[in-house]
């Protein structure tokens, strides 16, 4: 799978509905201002949402909160989404996924949807002198779990059942 199975999501929601947890948010950063987020609608999420007592987000548009951390080696700042950043409690769903330069990056490559356009620039410029190849990818290695640092989630439930080959995993709708 490219994208997290509906139904971990809906039996991760009903567990904790179970466990008196009422105010649920699903997130996700919608592709296209025009349209509402093509993830949600190919899982059907606005009517699965309504039935089941929990709320949506597409994060396009959010507003972002500037992270620093002295420790980072490389990432200056990370802008998260404000309302990941403002989240009480967070889990992260991801698939596993690879990267061309970074390989396998499990469920860190799933928190590059909550920072902004600026942040994955950032990642990707981190030297101001050409670099060669190996030395760049060592850098992105260093950068991706500095963005998750940045996000923290609370919980990860990766979801595994398929481990993906090819330069990048992107779904695809139809």
């Amino acid at each position: 799978p490219l994208i997290t199975e509906c139904a971990s999501i809906e039996s991760t929601i009903k567990m904790l509905q179970g466990e008196g947890f009422d105010d649920i948010t699903v997130t996700e950063l919608g592709a296209d201002p025009a349209k509402k987020c093509p993830v949600f609608n190919f899982l059907k999420l606005p009517e699965k949402a309504a039935a089941g007592g929990y709320k949506i987000k597409d994060l396009l548009g959010d507003k972002f909160v500037p992270v620093r951390d002295d420790s980072w080696k490389m990432m200056r700042f990370v802008n998260v989404s404000e309302s990941i950043y403002k989240a009480p409690f967070i889990i992260n769903m991801p698939t596993v996924k690879n990267h061309s330069t970074v390989d396998l990056t499990c469920s860190l490559k799933n928190n590059m949807g909550p920072i902004d356009f600026a942040s994955r620039m950032e990642m990707h410029r981190q030297h101001k002198q050409p670099i060669e190849k190996e030395a760049r990818e060592e850098e992105e290695k260093v950068c991706v779990p500095e963005i998750a640092h940045a996000i923290n989630p609370d919980l990860t439930i990766i979801d595994a059942r398929q481990v993906m080959g090819g330069h990048h995993n992107n779904w695809r709708a139809g």
